[in-house]
């Protein structure tokens, strides 16, 4: 079952406030390297979407994920080190803003294969060859719906929606790939779903940690994953952006072992031209 939360900057001073320092040399080849780039310029999300790491300095429970997150955006490393879709395509730093109020939302993490996409092909999404299958073109949030794979991630009122769980969508591989597949405002889709799928998997491993489990060889991931709003002192979201959109978001991606912790967020519109 997902949460929800609202913390504001009061707090009963129960426990020291975490405090964080920029990894600047930790890399993101599924954002970087460019191939990869390439692939989000044509689906108009470079310069748009951002991971950055960051290390803290206390254990991280889940009990303390709110105030966790609400130092994260209250800390002076954070307010000039976050990276930004800046004027024209370009990137700036710094988030202008201090949080007084952060929202969190607990996103599940558990998949360490990519089957759960094989539906695709078995109920007809796609064509023989990984071809997306087209159909009529809808708007919904200014995303273009013109295939069945943009209509079975999007429109709930679609004849094949319902081919994919709740309980899956929610999962955080799910998300990447649908964030990958709804792109920014400006996009050019594909016609095969490969390239999102190689995609999807390359900013998985990028971003998540896995451990094995004890006397196996079994694997399970120990991130921890929180889709995160920040608030300004009127109670207005921010960030990851102040007009809302299914496809601007943020994630804390938590790794507890190595007291880590990952900014991914992405903004659909503003600052193109």
């Amino acid at each position: 079952m997902l949460h929800s939360y609202r913390v504001n900057m009061a707090g009963d001073g129960s426990v020291q406030k975490f405090s964080f320092q920029y990894l600047s040399s930790r890399t993101f080849p599924s954002l970087e390297l460019k191939d990869f780039q390439d692939r989000l310029q044509k689906w108009g999300m470079e310069n748009r979407i951002h991971a950055q790491a960051f290390c803290f300095d206390q254990q991280f429970k889940p009990y303390v994920a709110e105030k966790f997150a609400l130092d994260f955006f209250q800390s002076d490393e954070i307010m000039r080190s976050v990276k930004l879709a800046g004027s024209a395509g370009t990137i700036s730093y710094g988030l202008g803003a201090r949080a007084s109020a952060v929202e969190i939302e607990s996103i599940p993490c558990s998949t360490i294969s990519m089957t759960m996409f094989d539906k695709l092909s078995e109920k007809g999404v796609l064509q023989e060859g990984g071809y997306i299958r087209k159909c009529l073109e809808e708007y919904v949030e200014n995303v273009c719906l013109a295939d069945q794979l943009r209509n079975v991630l999007v429109n709930e009122d679609y004849e094949k929606y319902d081919i994919y769980s709740e309980e899956e969508r929610e999962e955080f591989l799910f998300r990447l790939f649908s964030h990958l597949c709804i792109g920014g405002a400006v996009c050019q889709y594909e016609d095969m779903v490969g390239p999102y799928l190689t995609h999807t998997k390359h900013l998985y491993k990028d971003l998540i940690s896995v451990q094995k489990e004890p006397g196996s060889s079994d694997l399970h991931v120990v991130s921890q994953i929180y889709k995160i709003k920040a608030l300004d002192s009127e109670q207005e979201v921010f960030f990851p952006d102040d007009k809302d959109h299914l496809n601007s978001f943020a994630y804390l991606v938590i790794d507890p072992v190595k007291r880590n912790v990952i900014l991914l967020h992405h903004k659909f519109s503003g600052g193109l031209w």
